[in-house]
């Protein structure tokens, strides 16, 4: 029994120093988590209801898991993007999309939003939710995301404009 409590009293400063430091990471994360939910708010408020999705992945750790389907045996990858959309309790969230995308081109021939591999969205969760590393990892694409949703807003705005005039001929 003494000799364990020799090898804890070995490694008590190092605790001791680790307890500062996941304190200081979780007020760190807690404060970006707080900036995310802020963004969130301002953007329902804005009540734009248009779904959006940023046009590049974005890596986490084994984000890109490649290989192939068990099932039929075809290459396939898995990705996360970052996007905006109405989820199944009516709230419009920031959200990480999970896709398992398929090509027979191989894993590393994906090509997504250019006609490329089949995408099967996995998942969909708020980006809130998600582990500390995954909000890490999405956070620079959220500038990425803000910029998408004013150009889709803006495009939006041109086509209704747009059916609104021919409707005013016709």
């Amino acid at each position: 029994m003494e000799e364990s409590m020799m090898v804890y009293d070995v490694v008590r400063p190092k605790l001791a120093k680790l307890g500062k430091l996941a304190k200081d990471l979780n007020e760190a994360s807690d404060n970006f988590t707080a900036e995310l939910l802020k963004i969130e708010e301002d953007l329902s408020q804005m009540n734009i209801g248009i779904e959006v999705e940023v046009r590049h992945p974005f890596d986490v750790g084994d984000t890109v898991n490649a290989g192939y389907d068990e099932k039929d045996q075809r290459p396939r990858a898995t990705y996360r993007y970052l996007g905006y959309r109405k989820l199944d309790r009516g709230s419009w969230r920031i959200v990480v999309n999970e896709y398992t995308m398929y090509n027979p081109g191989g894993p590393d021939d994906f090509e997504p939003f250019e006609g490329g591999p089949e995408r099967v969205l996995e998942s969909n969760k708020p980006l809130v939710d998600c582990t500390r590393e995954i909000r890490l990892a999405a956070a620079h694409h959220v500038e990425m995301l803000l910029n998408r949703i004013a150009d889709d807003v803006a495009e939006t705005i041109s086509t209704l404009k747009n059916v609104s005039n021919k409707n005013k001929q016709n």
